[in-house]
């Protein structure tokens, strides 16, 4: 199984079936309730979802991030994300989380034409913690996951538009804890 990862979207509406990359496996996405399969070609990647789970977010040789809609033509090209990426409500947009100096900074890029469609917001996280994933909660925000060495995490509420941000919660792993697994990670 460590060669394989299973994904859920939100809602429960397609299962995803992802081997290692370029192995002779291949990922296949499933809608549940119909039972109907896609097979995606061995250099994509399943990375997540859309808030709503009707759109994938998925990489393009370990490089390019683009948008699959399930049924739909497997996306030719991409864009290329520094940090951690989440895919707007809309599948529209695109946002990369990542550590520049003192901030992190959060960029924006069409998924049309994989440029950046608007000025960055950098968001204040003290300097030993770095990002570790990201999510759309609605248009207008985002939760930024950190981690601080050795074992805490802090989620912030990010609005996309100010990087305003406050602290939703934080917590520390047990010192004998040695394997984690976030959910949608």
């Amino acid at each position: 199984m460590s060669d394989v990862k299973l994904r859920t979207g939100p809602n429960g509406r397609f299962l995803v079936l992802d081997p290692t990359l370029n192995t002779t496996r291949t990922p296949s996405v499933i809608e549940v309730a119909t039972g109907k399969a896609w097979t995606l070609p061995a250099y994509v990647g399943v990375q997540g979802f859309s808030p709503d789970g009707r759109l994938l977010r998925v990489v393009l040789d370990m490089e390019e991030t683009a948008v699959y809609r399930p049924g739909g033509a497997v996306p030719s090209g991409g864009v290329t994300v520094t940090g951690w990426s989440a895919l707007a409500p809309d599948g529209a947009t695109l946002a990369g989380a990542a550590r520049e100096g003192s901030r992190v900074v959060v960029r924006f890029y069409a998924t049309a034409n994989a440029m950046e469609s608007r000025a960055p917001v950098r968001v204040k996280v003290s300097s030993p913690e770095e990002p570790r994933m990201l999510t759309w909660d609605s248009s207008t925000r985002l939760t930024l996951l950190t981690y601080d060495e050795p074992r805490t995490y802090v989620a912030r509420s990010v609005s996309a538009r100010t990087g305003s941000a406050r602290i939703v919660d934080r917590f520390t792993l047990g010192r004998h804890t040695w394997d984690v697994h976030l959910a949608g990670d």
